[in-house]
């Protein structure tokens, strides 16, 4: 998977990895909160 970051395509691999199972979230919802939080 890549996503743009600041016209940057950024490879994600395994964005389906659980990083917070309480809440459930994958390394995917993590690298599009850090995009939609971050500058740019």
């Amino acid at each position: 998977m890549e996503l743009d970051a600041g016209g940057r395509a950024v490879r994600l691999s395994n964005p389906d990895k659980v990083y917070f199972p309480e809440k459930g979230y994958t390394k995917r919802d993590v690298a599009e909160y850090f995009l939609a939080v971050g500058p740019g």
